[in-house]
């Protein structure tokens, strides 16, 4: 029978005892840890303090992924505020949640990863800063005069990558950034990071668009484009030529990135593109000045592989400054896609999450 490790965390005088059984130490027992998956974008841990009646069950990850675990009325109603407001400063923040979980030893050998990560209480944000090295923005501009391209490729929240893109200079202050939402049906599960191949039907916003794949009758997803500080400004879903909306987005956009059916899926796109097409024009100076680019998340990265024309993808390549929430097998991927258009690609990178794209790429380090 496994013994659990158990641990007494520094300054524990500091912490509150009060059910704890009497016990005047604390400490904690590891009943079982569900190692990070970059698929899932979370881990977690079931514990015991020492004299307590019940196991505890404390998880961390992506906001968005653990949002979807926690019981509704858990959630603060500035969730989304209070997010926006750290990532668009920079900051990293990771999600926190937990509940508590009675059950005996052996039963707990046996639990599966999904029971034990669901019905969570939302605790709160972790928030941290990791700031830029002196002399980060110094080579990227010496690379920039050398006419190397250069392009971020994280792990991070798409908002906390534009920032620090922005604060060392890989994006310039006054170049637009586009941001993609993937609006999908309910009944389609969502496409996994982690998977290079997928046979999943649908098309780039256009029930006859797709790269072969899709049928006219069968809508499962599409993306949207808009500019991250300019709710008027959006770019087309398949040339992603910039637009300049001549009514209010929020008013005309689908409001949910979810569809209940296929066809209220089928709906929306309709009414998306009706309203792309009579109530934007193009916006001819930012398409003749060319000063904009692209931050593209993994799940959109994913879909646009999977399902968008060769066009698209070859345009989003091209405009892409940011890759964000990308797994360890797309970040590989995206190397080999830049090496098909032409490149020759160095890919620098510290972590273990990085090994395929450093494999990959041309140059690694």
């Amino acid at each position: 029978m496994p013994v659990p490790a158990a641990v007494r965390p520094p300054y524990s005088d500091r912490f509150s005892l009060d059910g704890a059984g009497g016990a005047n130490v604390y400490e904690l027992g590891i009943i079982r840890t569900f190692d990070f998956s970059a698929a899932l974008r979370r881990q977690s841990v079931v514990a015991k303090r020492l004299g307590a009646r019940y196991n505890e069950v404390y998880v961390k990850g992506a906001p968005e992924a653990i949002r979807e675990l926690c019981f509704s009325d858990t959630i603060p109603r500035d969730f989304d505020r209070t997010l926006l407001e750290y990532t668009n400063h920079g900051y990293r923040v990771i999600a926190l949640a937990g509940k508590s979980l009675k059950m005996s030893w052996p039963k707990l050998q046996r639990l599966k990863r999904d029971a034990v990560e669901q019905d969570l209480i939302f605790l709160g944000f972790l928030v941290f800063e990791n700031k830029l090295k002196p002399t980060t923005a110094p080579v990227l501009d010496e690379l920039r005069g050398a006419k190397i391209r250069q392009i971020m490729c994280t792990g991070d929240n798409v908002l906390t990558a534009i920032s620090v893109g922005r604060e060392c200079r890989m994006v310039p202050e006054d170049m637009r950034v586009f941001v993609p939402r993937l609006i999908r049906r309910k009944e389609v599960v969502p496409m996994p990071t982690a998977t290079a191949n997928s046979a999943d039907e649908g098309s780039c916003g256009n029930s006859n668009g797709g790269s072969g794949n899709s049928s006219s009758g069968d809508v499962r997803a599409m993306v949207v484009w808009e500019d991250s500080s300019d709710e008027m400004r959006i770019l087309d879903p398949y040339t992603l030529e910039p637009r300049l909306a001549t009514s209010q987005v929020k008013e005309r956009l689908v409001t949910s990135d979810v569809a209940e059916t296929s066809e209220e899926m089928e709906r929306q796109q309709q009414h998306y593109f009706n309203w792309l097409h009579n109530y934007t024009d193009v916006d001819m100076s930012l398409a003749t000045s060319g000063d904009y680019c692209v931050a593209v998340t993994g799940e959109v990265f994913r879909y646009m592989m999977d399902e968008a024309p060769d066009m698209t993808i070859g345009r989003m390549l091209m405009r892409a400054a940011i890759y964000a929430r990308m797994s360890p097998d797309e970040k590989a991927e995206l190397v080999e896609r830049l090496q098909v258009i032409g490149y020759c690609t160095g890919f620098c990178g510290d972590g273990a999450n990085d090994c395929g794209a450093l494999r990959a790429a041309d140059v690694g380090l």
